[in-house]
C-alpha cells in the first residue's frame, strides 16, 4: 500500500491545495509523521495512550472532533 505522506501529497495535488491550507487530523504517530513529512498542520485527536505524546511534542489536540469548527477558527 502507498505510504500516507505519499497519498496526502496526491490528494493536495489533485485539489491544487498547497501546504498551508491542509490540516491532517489524525490519532496516531504515523498520522503526526505523515503530516510532518509533507509540511502541513496536524490536529492530534486525543487518545489514553498517546495523551502524554502529543503534549511533549506540543502538538494542537483535542479529545473529539465536536469542537472541531470551534478548533480551525482558532487557527
Amino acid at each position: 500500500p502507498r505510504e500516507k505522506p505519499a497519498i496526502l501529497a496526491d490528494v493536495m495535488a489533485r485539489h491544487g491545495w498547497g501546504r498551508e491550507q491542509v490540516l491532517f487530523i489524525g490519532d496516531g504517530e504515523s498520522d503526526y509523521k505523515a503530516a510532518t513529512a509533507a509540511g502541513v498542520h496536524f490536529l492530534a485527536r486525543e487518545t489514553a495512550a498517546l495523551g502524554t505524546r502529543w503534549r511533549d511534542l506540543d502538538v494542537p489536540r483535542a479529545p473529539d472532533l465536536t469542537s472541531l469548527v470551534e478548533l480551525v477558527e482558532r487557527w
